[in-house]
Parts: structure tokens; C-alpha cells; sequence
């Protein structure tokens, strides 16, 4: 379940001089542990970000919580289902986006920008999945509406592995935050998966 940071370290300034500043990241600095450390909390869990991780979302009961670095900028939290006609799996990561500093007059090229970081963590989750299930076979990708009119739509692939179907979306928000799920259930009661998977969303993250 870790996060694929691909461009995560790099810092861009985007503009002319003399224009102002209309967002900074501010993340502390950070470094990327040896081995993935888990945070031993109970109750809900609060990220940076803002996305909270309940003990509980529906009938997913939260299992792991996982962090990756230093500051706990990249965590990884794990939900099972125990349910006999519907068991699931939710995994969900926030990790730190390409930092951008980017200047007034600048916002179309910024979202040019993160709309191709976001192409290539979602190429990289899918590429994770198809080396993790080389038998899986993909039945769509594409665009998902945002989590807020001002950002970037998401994107999702669903996938078809064994006799399960999987579920993974990705989001790049706040110029910051890239914020990844994946739900994988038996393909017998995936109907309703995607919409599942929204109303996650708007658990973790209620301004969603």
C-alpha cells in the first residue's frame, strides 16, 4: 500500500517575477523511512491534509494505519469488511504531490502541470496493480468528477482480478496532496462499487 511518489520531491516556481504569490507549500521537510513504521492510534485519525480516518466507515473496520516517512506526510490506512455475501477490502493513501510554488497569472499552466503529475501517479498505481496481479485485466479507465469544483477531476481504473473486482482512484487536491483509494470485492456484488466508493470519500473527507 505505499504511495508511488514518482515526481514527489521536486520543487517547481511557476511565473514571472514581480507577480504575486498566490499559494506556497509549506509541508515540513521530510524523509522517507526504511521500513514502513505503523502509528499506533485509536479513535479517529486525523491527517495533515485534513482527511480523517475513522475507526469505522459503514461496515469497514479500520486494521492498519501506516506511515512511510518521517513527518507522517505518506501514510497508508487499511479497512476490511467481514461480511459473508459482500466481504471487501479498502486501502487508502495521502501522500505529498510535486511541490509547487506557483506565482498570479500562472493558475493554467499550475493545473497543466498537475493534471500530467496526476497521469503519471495514476499510471503508476495501475502499473503497481498489473505487476502485483499479472493475471488482472482491465475493464476501464477514466475521468471522475473532483473533490471540489476548483480541482482537478480524478481518475479510475477498475480491473478484474480472479474472481474479485478492483477498484483504484486517484486525486491530486490543495495543490499538495495526492490522495489515492483502491476497493477490491468479489466481482458477484460489485454493482455498486464506484458509488461505494464516493460515499468513502465522503466519510474520509466530508468537504468532498
Amino acid at each position: 500500500m505505499k504511495a508511488v511518489l514518482g515526481l514527489g520531491g521536486l520543487v517547481l516556481v511557476v511565473g514571472l517575477l514581480g507577480c504575486p504569490i498566490y499559494h506556497i507549500n509549506t509541508l515540513p521537510a521530510s524523509k522517507e523511512l526504511d521500513e514502513p513504521a505503523a502509528e499506533p492510534v485509536s479513535g479517529s485519525y486525523q491527517h495533515r491534509s485534513g482527511v480523517r480516518f475513522p475507526e469505522h466507515i459503514d461496515q469497514f473496520a479500520r486494521v492498519s494505519i501506516t506511515r512511510y516517512d518521517t513527518a507522517s506526510l505518506n501514510v497508508g490506512v487499511g479497512y476490511n469488511r467481514v461480511q459473508a455475501d459482500c466481504p471487501g477490502v479498502l486501502t487508502v493513501n495521502v501522500s505529498p504531490a510535486p511541490r509547487v510554488t506557483h506565482l498570479g497569472g500562472a493558475r493554467d499552466m499550475v493545473r497543466g502541470m498537475e493534471w500530467g503529475y496526476l497521469q503519471h501517479y495514476f499510471s503508476a498505481t495501475q502499473a503497481e496493480i498489473e505487476r502485483h496481479h499479472p493475471q488482472s485485466f482491465i475493464y476501464s479507465a477514466e475521468e471522475v468528477p473532483p473533490l471540489s469544483g476548483e480541482w482537478l477531476p480524478g481518475m479510475q481504473a477498475t480491473y478484474g482480478v480472479g474472481s474479485s473486482t478492483s477498484l483504484a482512484r486517484c486525486y491530486i487536491f490543495d495543490h499538495t496532496w495526492f490522495f489515492k483509494l483502491r476497493l477490491t470485492l468479489p466481482a458477484t456484488c460489485d454493482a455498486d462499487a464506484s458509488s461505494e466508493l464516493s460515499r468513502v470519500i465522503e466519510t474520509l473527507w466530508p468537504a468532498a
